[in-house]
């Protein structure tokens, strides 16, 4: 819970900040179950992410961009915006230390889309 302390206003008192974090908490592991992805063992969801890293990596290929054009397209604009909230969140902790580590394509892709896009 400590890492979700620092979005919430420093003025409210400790114990309101726990509870309110508390609450988010649950309410969001229910969510989680309701569509599915909280019934998984983590290891099972860190590995379908993995594959599908592995697959947009390929479909990348060689190219800057998803579909070997020439400049971005919709769907890049996509993939990147996907993408940036694991490389660039700080709550991402292990999840973006990964992906950095393990796919340096999509890394350079979303640079250089972040470069196009700011």
């Amino acid at each position: 819970f400590e890492t979700a302390d620092y979005a919430l206003p420093q003025s409210l008192p400790p114990i309101i900040r726990k509870a309110i974090i508390a609450l988010v908490y649950r309410e969001q592991k229910q969510v989680l179950h309701l569509q599915g992805l909280g019934r998984y063992p983590r290891q099972v969801l860190v590995d379908r992410a993995n594959e599908d890293l592995r697959a947009i990596t390929t479909i990348l290929g060689d190219n800057d961009f998803i579909l070997g054009t020439g400049a971005p397209t919709t769907y890049d604009i996509d993939l990147y915006c996907s993408l940036s909230i694991v490389f660039y969140h700080d709550w991402a902790g292990e999840p973006g230390y990964v992906c950095k580590k393990d796919f340096p394509k999509l890394v350079a892709f979303v640079e250089r889309m972040r470069s196009l896009l700011m």
